[in-house]
Protein backbone atom coordinates (compact mmCIF):
# COMPACT_ATOMS: atom_id res chain seq x y z
CA UNK A 1 0.00 0.00 0.00
CA UNK A 2 2.89 2.29 1.20
CA UNK A 3 4.29 1.79 -2.65
CA UNK A 4 0.79 2.87 -4.03
CA UNK A 5 0.79 6.01 -2.08
CA UNK A 6 4.38 7.12 -2.88
CA UNK A 7 3.50 6.67 -6.79
CA UNK A 8 0.24 9.09 -6.21
CA UNK A 9 3.10 11.34 -4.80
CA UNK A 10 5.65 11.24 -6.83
CA UNK A 11 2.50 11.63 -9.41
CA UNK A 12 1.69 14.80 -7.38
CA UNK A 13 5.21 16.43 -7.13
CA UNK A 14 5.86 15.93 -10.94
CA UNK A 15 2.35 17.68 -11.96
CA UNK A 16 3.22 20.50 -9.39
CA UNK A 17 6.86 20.70 -11.07
CA UNK A 18 5.25 20.88 -14.74
CA UNK A 19 2.85 23.48 -13.76
CA UNK A 20 5.24 25.56 -11.43
CA UNK A 21 8.29 25.74 -14.25
CA UNK A 22 6.09 26.28 -17.62
CA UNK A 23 2.88 28.71 -15.57
CA UNK A 24 4.61 29.39 -12.10
CA UNK A 25 1.47 28.80 -10.87
CA UNK A 26 -0.06 25.87 -9.47
CA UNK A 27 -4.05 24.19 -8.94
CA UNK A 28 -4.97 24.03 -5.67
CA UNK A 29 -6.76 20.92 -6.02
CA UNK A 30 -3.14 19.20 -6.68
CA UNK A 31 -1.84 20.94 -3.31
CA UNK A 32 -4.86 19.32 -1.52
CA UNK A 33 -4.05 15.70 -3.17
CA UNK A 34 -0.23 16.07 -2.41
CA UNK A 35 -1.35 16.97 1.82
CA UNK A 36 -3.96 13.67 1.49
CA UNK A 37 -1.00 11.60 0.53
CA UNK A 38 1.50 12.73 2.76
CA UNK A 39 -0.89 12.66 5.77
CA UNK A 40 -2.14 8.82 4.38
CA UNK A 41 2.01 7.88 4.10
CA UNK A 42 2.82 9.09 7.22
CA UNK A 43 -0.34 6.98 9.03
CA UNK A 44 0.86 3.94 6.86
CA UNK A 45 4.39 4.61 8.89
CA UNK A 46 3.06 3.82 11.61
CA UNK A 47 2.52 7.56 12.72
CA UNK A 48 -0.60 8.66 14.90
CA UNK A 49 -2.65 11.36 13.87
CA UNK A 50 -1.89 13.26 17.12
CA UNK A 51 1.85 13.07 16.38
CA UNK A 52 1.42 13.55 12.89
CA UNK A 53 -0.67 16.79 13.80
CA UNK A 54 2.14 18.29 16.58
CA UNK A 55 4.77 17.99 14.14
CA UNK A 56 2.82 19.68 11.28
CA UNK A 57 1.96 22.68 13.88
CA UNK A 58 5.68 22.26 15.14
CA UNK A 59 7.01 22.61 11.80
CA UNK A 60 4.96 25.45 10.27
CA UNK A 61 5.44 27.27 13.36
CA UNK A 62 9.55 27.40 12.35
CA UNK A 63 8.32 27.88 8.71
CA UNK A 64 6.10 30.88 9.81
CA UNK A 65 9.03 32.04 11.75
CA UNK A 66 11.59 32.01 8.80
CA UNK A 67 8.50 33.82 7.01
CA UNK A 68 9.01 36.18 9.78
CA UNK A 69 12.44 36.96 9.42
CA UNK A 70 12.11 37.15 5.67
CA UNK A 71 9.82 39.74 5.49
CA UNK A 72 11.49 42.07 8.37
CA UNK A 73 14.46 41.33 5.84
CA UNK A 74 13.24 42.69 2.96
CA UNK A 75 11.14 45.70 4.70
CA UNK A 76 14.84 46.57 6.25
CA UNK A 77 16.40 46.18 2.58
CA UNK A 78 13.57 48.28 0.82
CA UNK A 79 13.04 50.72 3.85
CA UNK A 80 9.08 50.26 3.74
CA UNK A 81 6.89 47.51 4.49
CA UNK A 82 6.30 45.28 1.63
CA UNK A 83 4.14 42.72 1.27
CA UNK A 84 5.86 39.15 1.15
CA UNK A 85 3.04 36.70 -0.02
CA UNK A 86 2.67 37.54 -4.18
CA UNK A 87 5.65 40.01 -4.66
CA UNK A 88 8.25 37.39 -3.17
CA UNK A 89 6.65 34.31 -2.56
CA UNK A 90 3.97 33.00 -4.21
CA UNK A 91 1.05 31.51 -2.42
CA UNK A 92 1.43 27.70 -3.45
CA UNK A 93 5.04 28.07 -2.49
CA UNK A 94 3.46 28.91 1.53
CA UNK A 95 1.11 26.37 0.96
CA UNK A 96 3.34 23.96 -0.46
CA UNK A 97 6.13 24.19 1.93
CA UNK A 98 3.46 24.02 4.95
CA UNK A 99 2.23 20.52 3.28
CA UNK A 100 5.63 19.61 3.46
CA UNK A 101 5.69 19.51 7.11
CA UNK A 102 3.61 16.61 7.05
CA UNK A 103 6.30 14.39 6.35
CA UNK A 104 8.83 15.10 8.57
CA UNK A 105 9.89 15.33 12.44
CA UNK A 106 10.96 18.90 13.69
CA UNK A 107 14.72 18.46 13.29
CA UNK A 108 14.39 16.45 9.50
CA UNK A 109 11.79 19.58 8.56
CA UNK A 110 14.49 22.31 9.42
CA UNK A 111 17.60 19.80 7.70
CA UNK A 112 15.59 19.39 4.70
CA UNK A 113 14.09 22.95 4.65
CA UNK A 114 17.63 24.40 5.09
CA UNK A 115 19.12 21.83 2.58
CA UNK A 116 16.54 22.17 -0.13
CA UNK A 117 16.27 26.07 -0.40
CA UNK A 118 20.06 26.07 -0.41
CA UNK A 119 19.92 23.84 -3.46
CA UNK A 120 16.87 26.26 -5.00
CA UNK A 121 19.47 28.63 -4.84
CA UNK A 122 22.19 27.17 -6.54
CA UNK A 123 20.33 26.04 -9.06
CA UNK A 124 17.88 29.36 -9.84
CA UNK A 125 21.69 31.26 -9.93
CA UNK A 126 23.09 28.61 -12.41
CA UNK A 127 20.24 28.83 -14.68
CA UNK A 128 19.76 32.51 -14.57
CA UNK A 129 23.29 32.87 -15.26
CA UNK A 130 23.84 30.01 -17.96
CA UNK A 131 20.29 30.17 -19.44
CA UNK A 132 19.43 34.32 -19.42
CA UNK A 133 16.23 33.92 -18.20
CA UNK A 134 14.67 36.94 -18.21
CA UNK A 135 12.12 36.12 -15.06
CA UNK A 136 13.78 36.77 -11.78
CA UNK A 137 10.53 34.41 -10.76
CA UNK A 138 11.81 31.63 -9.11
CA UNK A 139 10.03 28.39 -9.56
CA UNK A 140 10.17 27.19 -5.78
CA UNK A 141 8.16 24.65 -5.75
CA UNK A 142 9.71 23.11 -9.13
CA UNK A 143 13.20 23.16 -6.96
CA UNK A 144 11.84 21.55 -4.05
CA UNK A 145 9.55 19.03 -5.46
CA UNK A 146 12.97 17.66 -6.89
CA UNK A 147 15.00 16.97 -3.61
CA UNK A 148 11.41 15.70 -1.70
CA UNK A 149 11.44 13.56 -4.28
CA UNK A 150 14.50 12.02 -4.44
CA UNK A 151 14.36 11.82 -0.30
CA UNK A 152 11.08 10.23 -0.47
CA UNK A 153 12.39 7.34 -2.79
CA UNK A 154 15.70 7.25 -0.70
CA UNK A 155 13.63 6.76 2.43
CA UNK A 156 11.96 4.20 0.81
CA UNK A 157 14.51 2.11 -0.78
CA UNK A 158 17.35 2.88 2.53
CA UNK A 159 14.10 2.04 5.39
CA UNK A 160 14.73 5.67 6.60
CA UNK A 161 11.81 7.13 8.89
CA UNK A 162 11.55 10.99 8.10
CA UNK A 163 9.79 10.98 11.43
CA UNK A 164 12.81 9.80 13.43
CA UNK A 165 15.40 11.83 13.90
CA UNK A 166 18.00 9.28 14.98
CA UNK A 167 19.74 8.65 11.85
CA UNK A 168 20.80 12.39 11.44
CA UNK A 169 21.53 12.53 15.07
CA UNK A 170 24.18 9.29 14.83
CA UNK A 171 25.58 10.98 11.43
CA UNK A 172 26.25 13.86 13.45
CA UNK A 173 27.33 12.43 16.75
Amino acid sequence: MLWFINVFLIVCLLTLCIEDGKNREVRLYVLLLLGVFLFSRAMLLNESPINILQFWLINNLVFMVELVFLKMYFSFRNKKVEPLINRYLGLGDVLFISLLGLSFSTYNFVVFLLASLCIALVVSCVLVQYKKIESKNIPLISLLSIPFSVLLILADACAFNLFSDAYLLNLLL
